[in-house]
């Protein structure tokens, strides 16, 4: 996806948001390696 449209989407601030509610660091650290997938054989599974 490109950085124009995250931004427009506000992607940083869920993934914030996400990750304060993770339990421990590594939870927050995985949270914010997150990134919109568009293989749609990888969101279906």
């Amino acid at each position: 996806m490109n950085e124009k449209a995250l931004i427009k989407l506000e992607f940083n601030k869920v993934i914030e948001k996400l990750a304060e509610k993770a339990a421990s660091e590594a939870g927050k650290e995985k949270c914010r390696q997150l990134r919109p997938s568009t293989t749609v054989a990888w969101t279906l599974s």
